[in-house]
């Protein structure tokens, strides 16, 4: 077995970040959810939308963007306005005195979480006014698996697990945020085991594992499918839960007869 032990994890690390561009990912994704609500409990939209514009926060700067393209957002611009308010609250603008005009500006890889995450986790939080906490839960996890299938692209099939490596390193390069070690048992199985994770100490500031399990780790599993088909992802546990380590195990369906997560004692004795 092969193992190799990475760790990126960089505290102070800073990325390059397109202001417009991330401020539009934000919008597409608040105008899908609103859209899916409208569809699945139009009831309840006038409600959500209520709660949105009532929470979330109103900046005096925040970048001049058309909302043509936008179903909901082209209709509820204040909806529009007040959510690239929160977006840019929770990247401390203020500490960074960006220049919200700029193409692309340096900021603090926790400041650029923590607008991505805390403003995913407002949309999973505000179902709970219209729907039991499990339900809400069920019903974010299923919003998640749509859009990550319409990024499917057979195109960008992987052949082989492996693969998935070099994809890796340049995640890491970018968010220098994990610790992990990578093992290879053999082509049709490979796996990490992660010791320190960004994501999971951004969230755990809103001391909510539920719901912070379906904003970051629920996506894994329909993301492993994206990148092929065959290739399947197994966890049993997650630093978001509580857990001391992330034991992810992909499998390629057509290289084994069963699939088997590495037991308990395989990933105690890995480091």
């Amino acid at each position: 077995m092969q193992i190799i032990s990475v760790r990126s994890y960089n505290k102070k690390a800073e990325m390059n970040v397109n202001i417009i561009q991330h401020a539009n990912t934000g919008l597409k994704r608040l105008d899908l959810f609103f859209s899916q609500i409208k569809k699945s409990h139009p009831q309840f939209f006038e409600k959500i939308l209520d709660h949105f514009n009532n929470n979330w926060t109103e900046l005096k700067k925040i970048p001049s963007l058309s909302l043509a393209e936008y179903e909901i957002l082209n209709e509820y611009p204040l909806l529009a306005h007040k959510a690239l308010g929160t977006l840019f609250a929770c990247m401390n603008l203020e500490v960074h005195d960006i220049i919200l005009n700029s193409e692309t500006v340096s900021i603090d890889v926790f400041d650029y979480l923590r607008s991505s995450l805390f403003f995913s986790y407002a949309l999973i939080q505000s179902l709970l006014k219209i729907m039991p906490k499990k339900d809400a839960i069920n019903y974010y996890q299923d919003y998640i698996d749509m859009i990550t299938k319409f990024s499917r692209d057979p195109s960008q099939y992987l052949e082989h697990l492996v693969d998935m490596r070099p994809a890796g390193e340049e995640f890491q390069k970018k968010f220098q945020s994990h610790d992990f070690i990578n093992f290879t048992i053999h082509p049709g199985k490979i796996g990490t085991k992660t010791t320190k994770c960004k994501w999971y100490e951004v969230m755990k500031e809103l001391n909510d594992p539920e719901l912070s399990y379906a904003v970051c780790c629920h996506y894994d599993f329909e993301a492993t499918l994206n990148m092929n088909p065959s290739f399947l992802l197994t966890r049993n546990q997650t630093l978001m839960e509580g857990a001391s380590y992330c034991d992810f195990c992909y499998h390629d369906l057509r290289l084994v007869d069963s699939i088997e997560h590495p037991p308990k004692e395989f990933w105690e004795e890995l480091k």
